[in-house]
Formats: C-alpha cells, structure tokens, sequence
C-alpha cells in the first residue's frame, strides 16, 4: 500500500508523468498506469449499507418548502409540525400511505435547515486560499429516540473559512473515522488536499526519528482512495482544540453508528 499511496502522489500530487514515475521508481509502466487509475483501496470485508430512511422520499418536498419559506415573512413561515400536517393531507386526500411520525418529520426539517445554512456560509468569499483541513477527535454527549449516549463527536475544520462539520459516533475507531469523513467529503462535494490530524492510534502507527510518521494500513488506504495528503501534530498536540467553541459547530449530516 506504501508503494501504491507513492505513485499516486506523484502523478496527482508532484505532477510527474508515468515515464518520469517509471524512471524514478523503476516500477514498469503498466503497472504505475493500474495504480493510477485504480479507485477502490478498501480491503475485501463485509460491506455495510445503510437503512433509508423513511423520511427520504419527501426530503426534496420540504427542502422546496424552506426555501420557499425564506422568501416569506417570518410569520408566515412553516413550522416542522405544518410540514408533518401538510405531507400527511396531500398523502390522505390522494390515498396513499404516510409511514411517518412528526418526530421523523421534526428531524428532517431540522437536518436540511442546517444543510441550508451550511450553503450560504459556503457562498461567503474566502479571505484565505483554500485547500487545508483540520480533523480530531472530542467526547460528546449526545441522545437517540431518548437514550442517552457518551460518544465521541469527528470533527473537520477548514482554517482558511472557519466552515466546521461534526459527525456523531458511539466508537472512535478507524470505521468512525473514514465513515464521518467519507459524509463530510460527501456533504461539501469535495475533498482538502492537505488534511491535518492529531497522533491517533487508529491513523499513526509509530513517530519515527525527525517527526515522519509510519502510518496504518487501513489510513493509507484512505489517502489512496481519496487523494489528500496528511500532516500530523507535535506529540502532545491537538489538531483542533475542543474548547467550548465546539459547542457552537454547525452539525451536518449527523451518523450515530455502531463504530
């Protein structure tokens, strides 16, 4: 994997071709070209998909409703309780079933408001350059249909906007993070080039002599998938302080599996 995760960075991110690769490597040509166009470096285990939702065939209805909804007074707006009485009348009056509860419909609206908001910070021009990103790691307190959960919260932090997106997990294992971080990339459309992370076991297998890193097998796997490269902090340091500003973090799309 070491050896795929080189060629890769050097086509996409040194920008050399594969003959100046083949040269450099003296790997042959064929086999820096299969590297290069490969796309899935996940190990052959079970493959998990989550359950859809029931709420997921009226999310593009009610994500219409609000932004409708902006364009009127405050007064006027919809509540998630005349979203819930709305899609059930127009489901009553032409026969069909509505398998959904208020409670389903209250977290949908609250799910795409932030998802809302989260589009017009997006717009705001950029004061820096682009390209980097923060991830760590915070125990957080969270609730599921009224139970209570200590879990942990994999939070990703862009510096040059101060954009911040959380997911929700009941584990921190390596699962958590390419789960939480795989929706995120989802979330934005896209992927930083340069993601730093603090010196978690689950990424750094061992801090070698003037601060490299001998990373995982399962993290370089992701590099690969996703081609971004990695920075890692001081021992000691944390990638993302989680102070009381991580209260404050607009959580998007929020994922509570069994990690």
């Amino acid at each position: 994997m070491e050896r795929i995760y080189h060629i890769r960075n050097l086509y996409f991110v040194k920008g050399k071709s594969i003959r100046q690769i083949a040269v450099e490597t003296g790997i042959d040509r064929a086999t820096i070209r299969k590297y290069i166009e490969q796309e899935n470096f996940s190990d052959a285990g079970p493959v998990y998909q989550r359950r859809k939702s029931k709420t997921e065939p009226y999310r593009d209805q009610v994500r219409r409703i609000l932004l409708e909804d902006d364009k009127s007074p405050r007064k006027q707006r919809h509540t998630a309780k005349r979203i819930y009485d709305r899609l059930k009348e127009q489901a009553v009056s032409t026969s069909q079933e509505f398998p959904v509860s208020e409670r389903s419909i209250r977290y949908l609206v609250a799910d795409l408001r932030t998802e809302l908001r989260q589009s017009e910070l997006a717009a705001l021009p950029l004061l820096h350059p682009p390209g980097e990103a923060q991830v760590d790691f915070g125990a957080t307190v969270f609730e599921i249909k009224g139970v209570r959960f200590e879990g942990y919260h994999l939070g990703i932090t862009f510096p040059h906007s101060d954009a911040k997106y959380v997911q929700l997990f009941k584990g921190q294992n390596f699962e958590c993070l390419a789960r939480g971080l795989s929706d995120i990339f989802q979330h934005i459309g896209g992927v930083p080039t340069v993601i730093r992370f603090d010196n978690m076991s689950i990424a750094v297998k061992k801090i070698k002599a003037q601060g490299e890193r001998e990373v995982t097998e399962n993290f370089r796997r992701l590099q690969c998938h996703y081609d971004f490269e990695s920075n890692f902090c001081n021992p000691a340091s944390a990638a993302a302080t989680t102070s009381s500003r991580s209260r404050r973090w607009q959580i998007s799309k929020s994922s509570t599996a069994n990690c």
